[in-house]
């Protein structure tokens, strides 16, 4: 991460930059090793719930789970 925090500063060079980042330890904690590029430079930070990973498995049907991986086998992951 800190590679490609130097990468991106020498992109933008002196330009602002914002960056977005999912509100998870772990990109937080990437985006702490990119901000390293940015010392002393004012940075723009937007934690976004959104940008996350998906957590189907909280919200799926057990019951249903069946007839879904029978489809999934007919058509294929799009993925």
């Amino acid at each position: 991460a800190a590679v490609a925090g130097l990468k991106i500063r020498n992109l933008v060079g002196n330009e602002s930059v914002r960056f977005f980042h999912s509100p998870y330890m772990r990109t937080r904690q990437t985006l702490l090793a990119l901000l390293r590029a940015f010392d002393k430079l004012p940075v723009l930070l937007t934690s976004e719930p959104r940008l996350r990973e998906q957590d189907f498995g909280n919200f799926q049907d057990p019951q249903a789970m069946d007839a879904i991986f029978e489809e999934r086998a007919r058509f294929g992951r799009f993925f």
